[in-house]
């Protein structure tokens, strides 16, 4: 687990704090994928959303 532990520190991945954390993520792997994808679409849309009602108030 220390080497594993030590790879995803070196990539700037800290969510995995035991095998059980990282066992339970691969579990719900498609879960948090379609979360993850959700959220951003939703962030993206009230980002877009603004860009286009400042560009038309302008």
């Amino acid at each position: 687990m220390k080497s594993l532990k030590s790879e995803f520190e070196d990539k700037g991945i800290s969510r995995f704090s035991s095998v059980k954390t990282r066992n339970d993520f691969l579990s719900n792997y498609n879960s948090e994928k379609l979360t993850i994808i959700k959220d951003t679409s939703y962030e993206l849309k009230k980002i877009f959303g603004a860009c286009f009602n400042r560009k038309s108030n302008q």
